[in-house]
This record gives structure tokens, C-alpha cells and sequence, in this order.
């Protein structure tokens, strides 16, 4: 997603990454790689079983494993689509996502004449 930024930021859209990483962990993945958008830490897993992406388990006292998974939300804080590639390894592609937020996207405002 780093190397698509601008073009999702264009649609008007803003990244931000939830991962089951620590926190600490993430801030030294973002400087490595120069990411340019925020990587949430969600170790306990709460994020990912509230947004419904966690894994099925065989036991419960395994711990939670996050599918990947992206939602567009709202400025309401609504969440209007969600982009889902069965297995881990597969993502979706960033036209997928522009596509699934340009409905909400607000038209450009013309210049009073």
C-alpha cells in the first residue's frame, strides 16, 4: 500500500493499518520501510475480534490471528465496504479499494462565478 499512498490519498481516502504486532515493534517496521501511514498495535487481539476479522481457533485460549482484511469507513465512522482475499497471503489490489471508496467520495466543489 506505501507505493500506492498518493493514489489512495487522491480518492480522498486516509490508510491506517491495524496489525496484531506491538506497538513498539510496528513503530520500528514503519521506519525501516518508511511507511507513510499509521500501524496500530493490537496485541490482545480486541481490534480484531471487534471488526470481525479474527480466525477461527481450536481452542479459545489460542491466540487471536487477524485475517487480512480492508474496510472503508465513513466520516461517520460507518463502515461502507469491506475487501477480502481468501487465505493470508492474498491482498487486494489498491484499484479494488479506490473502486469501493469512490461512491463516497464527495464531488469536487466549482468556484463561484
Amino acid at each position: 500500500m506505501q507505493t500506492d499512498l498518493d493514489a489512495i490519498r487522491a480518492t480522498g481516502l486516509e490508510l491506517v493499518a491495524i496489525s496484531s504486532d506491538d506497538p513498539a515493534k510496528l513503530a520500528q517496521v514503519a521506519k525501516t520501510l518508511g511507511i507513510g501511514y499509521p500501524l496500530l498495535g493490537d496485541p490482545t487481539g480486541e481490534a480484531t475480534i471487534a471488526f470481525g476479522v479474527d480466525a477461527p481457533r481450536g481452542r479459545s485460549d489460542e491466540p487471536v490471528i487477524a485475517q487480512p482484511m480492508t474496510f472503508v469507513i465513513d466520516a461517520s465512522g460507518i463502515i461502507r465496504a469491506k475487501l477480502f482475499e481468501p487465505g493470508f497471503m492474498g491482498r487486494h489490489s489498491t484499484q479494488s479499494l479506490i473502486d469501493a471508496a469512490r461512491p463516497l467520495a464527495k464531488p469536487p466543489v466549482s468556484p463561484s462565478p
